[in-house]
């Protein structure tokens, strides 16, 4: 079923995009009230922390501002009345801070495309128009360089390194005209690639393996935590999740190496952060900076859970 419709409104008779499940919500809640990030089911979480990456890319190649994303079940009425996900994020001008609505961590795809309007809205000081030409400008820019990205991941899935559109076309290059729709076929196949790692990780991403692995994990930390509440030992919870990675242990390969990659990318950051607060002598800047070592400390720790909840 289609996740999108449209309806006439707005001056000028202008056709307005409708987000189907974002009408289907309304913001009740009288205060933001954000939830942690380690309350998050493991689904959730990775698709959070994907979030994470995907507002650093935006602010490197777009130029949109390195928000703090949090999580909440409700959201206060914004007011954005012409944004077609007016139910489903919020910009909290007083701490800078975007808060989005958790049922939108139900999948990768429309937490991706939230995070992009908002900040598209965000950079161009507008959150109430979807109409408006500046944003409209900057958002398609950021599907822009989300496509680009894919384009690179994609490449450097198929072992291409550097500039990956050159090395392409300097291999297709080589090749005879005729030949060239199979080359590029072969290329982009990275599941055919025996042995590695990124065909392996396409084949679990395309199975749905992995979010059955997380869902099965959840179910066992929320069984654990029960039988733990009753006395119960926690060997018998360790022994299950040890025969849950042995049946399938390029998922747990694929998670941890993702939570990894995380993992280093916060401890640079908490290094950088630590390093320059000794040496900052401005108070509101140094209490900016504090705040972020703070965040940045809580995303590790969250990380590490999880690392510690997958290979016990």
């Amino acid at each position: 079923s289609s996740s999108s419709s449209h309806s006439r409104g707005g001056s000028g008779g202008q056709w307005d995009f409708v987000d189907v499940r974002d009408r289907q919500w309304r913001n009740t809640a009288t205060e933001l009230a954000p939830v942690e990030s380690k309350s998050l089911r493991t689904v959730e979480f990775v698709v959070y922390e994907f979030g994470n990456l995907l507002v650093d890319l935006l602010h490197k190649s777009c130029g949109t501002a390195r928000v703090r994303v949090l999580i909440a079940e409700d959201l206060p009425d914004c007011g954005y009345e012409r944004n077609t996900y007016k139910h489903s994020y919020i910009h909290d001008l007083a701490s800078g801070h975007l808060v989005v609505r958790r049922a939108r961590l139900e999948s990768v795809g429309e937490f991706s495309l939230v995070l992009a309007h908002a900040l598209a809205h965000i950079k161009v000081g507008n959150m109430n128009d979807d109409h408006q030409p500046e944003f409209l400008v900057t958002f398609y820019h950021t599907l822009r360089a989300l496509c680009q990205q894919l384009f690179a991941a994609q490449a450097g899935a198929a072992g291409v390194e550097g500039d990956c559109l050159q090395h392409i076309s300097a291999t297709l290059e080589q090749s005879e005209p005729a030949a060239r729709g199979d080359v590029l076929g072969r290329l982009w196949d990275v599941n055919a690639a025996a042995g590695s790692d990124a065909g392996r990780h396409q084949e679990l991403l395309a199975s749905g393996k992995l979010r059955e692995y997380l869902a099965e994990l959840d179910q066992d930390i929320a069984a654990a935590s029960a039988a733990a509440a009753g006395g119960s030992s926690p060997q018998k919870r360790k022994a299950k999740q040890k025969e849950q990675a042995s049946t399938d242990p390029q998922t747990l390969l694929l998670l941890s190496d993702m939570l990894l990659k995380q993992l280093a990318r916060l401890a640079k950051d908490e290094a950088s952060l630590r390093s320059l607060l000794p040496h900052c002598s401005d108070k509101e800047k140094k209490q900016q900076l504090q705040a972020k070592l703070d965040h940045v400390v809580q995303a590790r720790e969250a990380i590490s859970q999880r690392l510690s909840q997958i290979n016990p």
